[in-house]
């Protein structure tokens, strides 16, 4: 239920995208830039600490989801030309493959 619940959030935040671009409404512009700095302190901040890692892994859908909903959502913002927001977007890209990889080599370290 609760990998329901993240990937809800992302998803939501990629239908407000879409409809960003379509509607060009500056709340919602307000909202998906407080939204994406908020992800962008949660990713840098799970690089550091450890514990947070270990929690997002018990809690996480597939991976390959959040590539492609990140993916979709950088697409999306690239093509309405909201560049500084695709940017952070791409940031948190990086840094949650990042993430990945370093826990998923822990894990084969620890086997």
């Amino acid at each position: 239920m609760s990998n329901l619940k993240n990937l809800a959030v992302d998803l939501i935040a990629l239908i407000s995208v879409i409809i960003l671009y379509y509607s060009g409404n500056e709340i919602l512009n307000i909202v998906i830039w407080v939204y994406s700095v908020l992800l962008l302190i949660g990713k840098i901040s799970a690089l550091f600490m450890p514990y947070l890692q270990q929690k997002a892994k018990k809690t996480e859908a597939p991976e390959w989801v959040y590539h492609l909903i990140y993916a979709a959502t950088t697409g999306v913002l690239i093509y309405g030309a909201f560049y500084y927001l695709s940017l952070i977007w791409i940031v948190v890209w990086i840094l949650s493959t990042y993430i990945s990889f370093s826990r998923n080599k822990k894990m084969m370290a620890d086997s």
